[in-house]
Parts: structure tokens; sequence; C-alpha cells
């Protein structure tokens, strides 16, 4: 019967896996900044999702159940080692490699990235979570484990930490406006 219940387990889980994958993965490549080691978090992140199933007491809130893992895994990581040396190099290469750059107007990746990177990660993930993945101030509020002002007073301030940064480089303004509303 045990067996029976834990091959029903692995079923039930790995369609969560195909399910959410990509809303994992992109969150996780936005989190640490780099494709490779946010490849290992997802990985990571489904083997303690698979160690501690039992612990998930609502089917409905699979992802947010899954986003907290990924969070505290990598957060964890990035205690352990400096992020985005790889990335930051990356993007620095792909600016540089691309030599017909006229000025459109537009904000460049390595920008958009540098943008990023002047925001707190606490500040960060709360903006992430509601303007990417379009997850509710009080969904937010569970996820991270701090109450629903908290997540407000968080995107506000990223958005304005945004905005400040634009309003430095006014060619850039226009390009973010949906993410600073």
């Amino acid at each position: 019967m045990l067996l029976f219940k834990r091959n029903k387990q692995k079923q039930e889980f790995s369609g969560w896996i195909k399910e959410h994958h990509a809303v994992i993965f992109k969150h996780a490549l936005w989190l640490c900044g780099n494709k490779t080691l946010a490849a290992d978090m997802v990985q990571d992140t489904y083997i303690q999702g698979w160690k501690s199933v039992n612990s998930l007491h609502d089917k409905h809130k699979v992802l947010p159940w899954l986003l907290t893992i990924l969070r505290r895994i990598i957060y964890k990581e990035q205690r352990e080692q400096y992020r985005h040396r790889e990335t930051l190099h990356y993007l620095q290469n792909l600016e540089l490699s691309d030599n017909n750059k006229q000025n459109t107007g537009e904000i460049s990746l390595i920008d958009l990235y540098n943008i990023f990177e002047k925001i707190s990660d606490a500040h960060r993930e709360a903006l992430l979570l509601y303007v990417l993945h379009g997850f509710t101030y009080e969904q937010i509020s569970t996820q991270l484990e701090v109450p629903v002002g908290t997540v407000m007073s968080r995107i506000s301030r990223a958005r304005k930490a945004i905005k400040d940064y634009l309003e430095s480089d006014s060619d850039n303004i226009s390009h973010l406006n949906n993410l600073i509303k």
C-alpha cells in the first residue's frame, strides 16, 4: 500500500514539475542571473520538494510552495558565493559584441540588469513576483512570509528606485513605464 501511495505521489509531483517548470526556471534566472546556476537551483528545488512533498497541505498552492523552496535554496547559495559574476561578464560581452549599436532610446539588457542590481534582494523579489509572475500582494506575502503591508512597501520602494534611476537617464523613462506604474 505504501508503494502504491508513493507511486501516486511521484506521478502527481511529475505533473507539477511539467506544469510549473517554465515559471520556476524564469524566477530562478531572475534571482540568480545565470542560466546554469538557475538550472541547478531549480533541480535542487525539485529534489527538496520531493523530499518534503508531505509538508504540502494544499495541492492548489503548489507553485507558491515550490517558489518558496527555490527562494530559500537560492538565498542559501548566495550567502556562500559571490553572485552574478558570470552573468555580468556575459552581459558586458553581449553589449560589446553589438558593433552596430545605434542610439534607439531603448534600454539595453545590461542596463536592465544594472537597474535590478541596484535594488535590494527583498525589493527585487517582491517586484518580480508581482510584475513578472502576476501574483497578488496576498500571495507574495504568503510566499515571502511577511505581512501584506511589507510586500506593498517593497514593491513601492523598488518602483521608486527604478524610477529614480531612469529619471537620471531620461532617455530610458518610457521603456519601463509599465514596471513603475
